[in-house]
């Protein structure tokens, strides 16, 4: 089952209009509680998997890191509808060589509506479909 016209618009509705122009501390927020949330997999980012977690906003490798993969997760949302999950695909690759799993994906995706109620804004009905994208993007990963 794929996403709703209806929970499409709420993604992208919220996106374009709380997180657009605030990628760096929308991707620093996802990945600080993604890393609170699975702290063993900061070994994956090896230029600063030594930086305590509380120094990490203000970690020059850590902001090209997260602003890097909310930049594509920019291109996957204004693919929601078209090619969203091709464009997910195309990342397995080169993740699955360092060790980074389909799995990773989806415990990283689930968190972004939680993220984005939290932090940004969110309504309910937002993460609920954040909650449906996810389950959907790593499904067209396989």
């Amino acid at each position: 089952m794929g996403l709703t016209g209806a929970q499409i618009d709420a993604i992208k509705g919220h996106w374009f209009t709380n997180i657009k122009g605030h990628l760096q501390a929308a991707g620093d927020s996802i990945f600080i509680k993604y890393l609170i949330t699975y702290p063993g997999d900061i070994a994956f980012f090896d230029k600063f998997s030594t930086v305590p977690i509380y120094a990490l906003r203000s970690n020059a490798a850590y902001k090209a890191q997260t602003l890097t993969v909310i930049s594509y997760l920019d291109k996957v949302i204004q693919g929601l509808g078209s090619d969203a999950g091709a464009l997910m695909k195309a990342k397995v690759p080169s993740h699955e060589a360092m060790g980074i799993t389909t799995k990773h994906f989806g415990q990283l995706l689930k968190l972004v509506g939680v993220v984005f109620q939290e932090q940004f804004g969110a309504c309910p009905e937002t993460v609920a479909a954040w909650g449906v994208a996810a389950g959907v993007l790593v499904a067209a990963m396989k």
